[in-house]
């Protein structure tokens, strides 16, 4: 009977001292899609700055959250249109356009700054004539259809895949709705927003202050 009692409690001890198997925490888990994420972006920012294209001049490639942003050069940047003085040359590569003058102030001098929009039924571009380059330079803009392509055949529709093909000559699949093109010379940037792939909105964003409507 002893003996018997005696087996028991060494069984009994035997598996009390096998730890039990720790079950994965809501905390791991995030750790770990983190880690892949981190990996995943790494990798692809390594693959984009390997193949990129001669003279595209980019200096950074970063990716934040949803966004892949891209600092670089390239002067398409400020004239997606091409170089003109003249804002009738401009309107006249943009569909179904009406051209209009506005005037706004200038936070800098506070003088009142002769403006000129091109828009459609849902967007609009503004344009102000640089003393300093003789230019037409984008002050804004807000893109939603599809009358506007730029130089570089950049539109409202097109793919990331398309998107990326003018920079890179491997475009990887990258998991993005959001591709931000930022000038290296303080200025402007380009945001590229995409829904399913598609392109549905460009917004440019410069350094001009001009205020009114």
């Amino acid at each position: 009977m002893k003996q018997n009692i005696l087996v028991l409690l060494v069984l009994s001890a035997l598996f009390s001292c096998n730890p039990k198997p720790q079950k994965a925490t809501l905390t791991d888990n995030k750790t770990a899609s983190a880690t892949v994420i981190k990996t995943d972006t790494a990798s692809l920012r390594k693959l984009l700055e390997k193949s990129q294209k001669p003279g595209v001049d980019i200096a950074e490639i970063l990716f934040n959250g949803d966004t892949l942003k891209i600092i670089t050069g390239t002067p398409d940047l400020y004239y997606p249109f091409g170089k003109h003085s003249n804002v009738t040359n401009i309107k006249q590569s943009i569909v179904h356009s009406s051209v209009k003058n506005i005037y706004l102030i200038n936070w800098g001098n506070k003088d009142s700054t002769a403006i000129t929009q091109i828009s459609t039924a849902k967007s609009i571009i503004k344009f102000y004539k640089s003393d300093e380059t003789t230019y037409q330079e984008i002050v804004s803009a807000n893109i939603f259809d599809n009358n506007f392509h730029f130089l570089n055949n950049i539109h409202i529709g097109m793919s990331k895949e398309e998107l990326l093909a003018l920079l890179f000559n491997k475009t990887p699949s990258i998991a993005v709705n959001f591709i931000k093109l930022i000038s290296t010379v303080d200025g402007i940037q380009h945001y590229y927003i995409f829904k399913n792939n598609k392109l549905i909105e460009i917004k440019i964003v410069t350094d001009y202050t001009f205020t009114g409507k």
